[in-house]
């Protein structure tokens, strides 16, 4: 697995605690400094005070956090690892209760008052954290309903653990091992079935899994309806007309821009061009569900790390001097757990604390998908990087509508960066790549955000619904969206496995920031995106709203977003369908 390379291939947790009595003695320091505040989260009053509480103890917390993580992610054995984890993830849960508490207290202010608040000179590079906290807030009628809502945090939370523990169930009784954050349920067996290319294997597999679901779908569907009917009822209470509305509009986006897209992806031609492509290549007259996943380019490409390393921070120049700098910085100073290992978790992924540089766990594997992946994870370190040096801490927790932008965009660079200077195989398998990554984030999540909304509206006309409408509702969405797809019993129980629908529109903050990345990467053709642009919407975190991030940057999210990703599947589709890769 190993290649030789200058760059480091491991992280130091040393970077943010020197050793875990360190760890041990911060933990300790910061609970006494939480007790000492009790009163503020007891009886909120002083909105100036709490903030200032919340920016002083939250940033060591996620240092505290991020320690835990990472020697535990690399040593997954450790009972002493374990403990540190359990022990940040509580103090984490306290310390977040100070949010709650000022969230309660700017429920008491009247708009004059909230305005003299803002008018604070110590408020002042904080007014964006304290609008979007204002935004979420109940009527200021229902007092302590914010407060109420964290002391009731179990209770409200149970329809995931419910569903997750569904999922579990349902893995063991097909010899799985738990499931991932993609929905998907996780097994190596699994998923060399799904993407394999024995068909029979892929069938069996899919079949088993939703032989189970049908023996609990109405459990499930018992479950899903009590998340949407108490996320509607929240966001009710907290003045919005619907969960959808409560979702959007405190990151500047609406409901009919999201209606308008959904229906402008399910009406649009390209996903039944692409799916009729993949039924043609996989030589199949009908196409099943479970023939989405297959890769279609069956000879895998060796990359070694060193090899990766150059192509993404290579393909960073494509923006500027600058961000490929801050690319290989990622590389260089030991950000990175580079690969795989027994007692290591499996899974890439990136953690950012305040005041120390971001931490990547790679799991590389020496293909192309890992490459991307890793290109994905050191996006989400940069941007991590920037925002961190230039913004508060109440400023550096983008959500998911902007964080996953410029993650999907340096996917997308690498790629472009490959199709023009990579080998013929290697480019081959790199259109196939961004052919899936746009099916999985683009396609199939628009079509679940269809049947999310539709599941919503339908509760709220009839409170409850049954497993046999809610599968009707995903029959009607995969019919709508993907005709040549073969609808059978087993299709319609797809919505039973995925955890998006429990965290209201999980899945379309994801279909928003690959538009979004996509929509920036093609405009990079005519220069119309400046490199200060992209870097200055890097070092903007969440000081604004997405939508005003992106009138900064020149990009709207309109029709014309939505066409780009049509026009670059086309694009894909007919070069390597033409052999001019």
């Amino acid at each position: 697995m190993d290649d030789s390379t200058d760059r480091s291939v491991t992280w130091s947790p040393e970077d943010i605690y020197e050793s875990s009595d360190a760890f041990w003695t911060s933990l300790e320091r910061v609970s006494a400094r939480l007790d000492d505040r009790s009163a503020l989260i007891e009886e909120p009053s002083d909105a100036i005070a709490l903030l200032r509480t919340y920016e002083a103890i939250m940033p060591v917390v996620e240092r505290l956090v991020a320690y835990a993580r990472v020697t535990y992610y690399t040593n997954l054995r450790s009972r002493d690892a374990r403990n540190r984890v359990r022990e940040s993830r509580r103090l984490f849960a306290e310390a977040r209760a100070l949010r709650v508490a000022l969230r309660d207290t700017l429920a008491t202010y009247s708009e004059s008052e909230l305005a003299d608040l803002l008018a604070h000179s110590d408020l002042r590079r904080r007014e964006t954290f304290l609008c979007y906290l204002t935004s979420l807030q109940p009527n200021s009628t229902i007092e302590g309903f914010a407060r109420t809502l964290h002391r009731l945090e179990p209770v409200i939370s149970a329809p995931e653990s419910l569903h997750e523990d569904v999922l579990s169930d349902v893995s063991s009784a097909v010899g799985l091992n738990g499931t991932n954050e993609d929905g998907q349920l996780r097994n190596s067996d699994f998923a060399a079935a799904l993407t394999g290319r024995d068909r029979n294997d892929r069938e069996q597999a899919y079949r088993a899994v939703q032989q189970e679901l049908a023996t609990r779908e109405d459990s499930i569907a018992g479950i899903l309806s009590t998340a949407v009917l108490r996320d509607e009822r929240i966001a009710k209470d907290r003045g919005f007309d619907s969960a959808l509305e409560a979702t959007l509009r405190p990151h500047g986006l609406t409901a009919d821009q999201y209606r308008r897209y959904v229906t402008t992806v399910r009406e649009n031609a390209t996903a039944t061009t692409h799916l009729r492509r993949r039924r043609r290549r996989l030589g199949v007259d009908q196409l099943h569900i479970w023939d989405l996943y297959v890769p279609l380019d069956t000879e895998s490409v060796d990359v070694p790390y060193s090899q990766a390393c150059d192509y993404i921070v290579t393909s960073a120049e494509l923006v500027s001097s600058a961000y490929k700098s801050a690319v290989q910085q990622v590389f260089d100073e030991g950000w990175i757990e580079v690969y795989p290992g027994r007692q290591k978790r499996d899974k890439a992924h990136t953690h950012s604390p305040y005041g120390v540089h971001p931490y990547v766990m790679a799991n590389y594997r020496g293909n192309l998908r890992s490459m991307f992946t890793l290109a994905h994870e050191v996006g989400h370190a940069v941007h991590a990087r920037f925002t961190n040096e230039n913004q508060r801490y109440v400023h550096t927790q983008p959500p998911t509508f902007v964080s996953e932008i410029p993650s999907t965009f340096q996917e997308l660079l690498l790629a472009r960066y490959i199709i023009s200077n990579g080998g013929t195989r290697l480019r081959s398998q790199t259109i196939e790549y961004v052919l899936q990554l746009v099916w999985n984030k683009f396609f199939r999540r628009t079509l679940w955000s269809d049947f999310e909304r539709r599941v919503h509206e339908a509760i709220e006309n009839r409170s409850r619904l049954g497993a046999a409408r809610i599968n009707r509702l995903f029959e009607e969405c995969l019919g709508s969206h993907w005709p040549v797809v073969t609808c059978t019993e087993a299709a319609t129980r797809e919505w039973q496995r995925i955890p998006d629908f429990y965290t209201p529109y999980t899945a379309w903050k994801y279909a928003f920031g690959i538009t979004i990345a996509i929509s920036i990467e093609t405009r990079l053709d005519g220069n119309h995106t400046g490199p200060e642009d992209y870097l200055t919407f890097l070092k903007a975190g969440s000081s604004e709203r997405p939508s005003t991030l992106l009138e900064r940057l020149g990009v709207r999210f309109d029709d014309a977003a939505v066409g780009a990703v049509f026009d670059r599947v086309e694009q894909l589709l007919q070069r390597i369908d033409t052999g001019s890769v």
